[in-house]
């Protein structure tokens, strides 16, 4: 990019411009990139199912090259939250071939195939980490092994004699992950999978549709917007599960073409109910902790989270 003097890009592909960024953080530059972490790194799914479609962003990659089967990225997530990032790292297929791929956001921006290279601005918050951090990462304070923050969490836990809960919150996350990889469609009852699905793989659909309750997708019909006599069959339409992704996602060859949009939000699910699901084994962790370091007399523990996250507690 220095050698071919690439400026920055305008807005034009959902991001801000350079000048933008600068004039939003009150004049100053807030292009720096972001401090590398895991959490940082595999959190761009959410963002991207979310709130940012339209950013182009990819992990099928790094599945595909890294990964390479369902039981291999609950093997990486478990020890990822579990135990140290060098037992997790060791866990993917990481060589001179395989590392480009562990990059899920290019920092190159070409608006037309053979038209001119920009920098793609370094933009914040949206994909913070673009590149999978193996040697340089935020880690949990006061761990002798580099952990992640959930890790340490659960290593807090277990020193203060909660190994027995570690144990089962690590049970009850394997559970909650294999329940919404089996059937992302009807597992997710907030719908926000489907709503996702229906729009990379089925556009005409979701165009034509009420998608501001995404619950209420996953009835078996919903009212056409264009034609009110029409409905779609939604009930018809279901998400890959994991077995079947990874199927598809092993057909891909990142030297031969680009993924498609089906092959991006399947890869975007898969991550994404990892780290869904942690959250709720993090908030059970740090309840435990806050039992565990009361010394005597009754405690108030205020946890504060959306609902579907506390009818998970409770239910845990």
């Amino acid at each position: 990019l220095d050698a071919l003097g690439a400026s920055y890009a305008d807005d034009s592909d959902g991001t801000e411009s350079h000048e933008s960024e600068k004039n939003a953080a009150g004049g100053k530059d807030d292009t720096v990139p972001a401090v590398p972490s895991f959490e940082a790194f595999f959190g761009a799914a959410s963002d991207v199912l979310y709130y940012h479609p339209e950013v182009k962003m990819d992990y099928v990659p790094f599945l595909r090259k890294c990964v390479g089967s369902p039981e291999a990225l609950q093997k990486f997530f478990e020890r990822l939250f579990f135990s140290t990032v060098t037992e997790t790292l060791s866990e993917l297929t990481l060589t001179e071939e395989t590392r480009p791929f562990t990059r899920i956001r290019s920092l190159i921006y070409q608006k037309e195939k053979d038209g001119p290279v920009y920098r793609r601005p370094k933009e914040r918050p949206r994909i913070p980490v673009k590149v999978l951090p193996m040697d340089c990462f935020l880690v949990a304070s006061q761990s002798e092994s580099p952990r992640t923050w959930v890790s340490g969490l659960a290593q807090r836990v277990k020193e203060l004699g909660g190994e027995h809960f570690v144990t089962c919150a690590q049970m009850a996350y394997q559970i909650q992950v294999k329940q919404l990889l089996a059937d992302p469609k009807h597992a997710d009852e907030d719908g926000d999978y489907f709503e996702a699905w229906l729009r990379e793989c089925h556009p005409r659909i979701y165009e034509d549709i009420d998608v501001s309750d995404p619950a209420e997708l996953l009835k078996n019909t919903v009212p056409s917007e264009s034609t009110p006599k029409r409905k779609h069959k939604l009930g018809e339409i279901r998400i890959p599960n994991v077995q079947e992704a990874f199927e598809e996602l092993m057909q891909f060859d990142p030297e031969e073409r680009r993924s498609s949009r089906r092959e991006r939000v399947m890869a975007n699910i898969l991550v994404d109910v990892y780290m869904l699901c942690i959250v709720d084994v993090a908030l059970a962790l740090l309840t435990a902790e806050a039992i565990l370091r009361t010394q005597k007399g009754p405690a108030v523990i205020v946890v504060y989270a959306g609902a579907d996250h506390i009818r998970k507690q409770v239910k845990f």
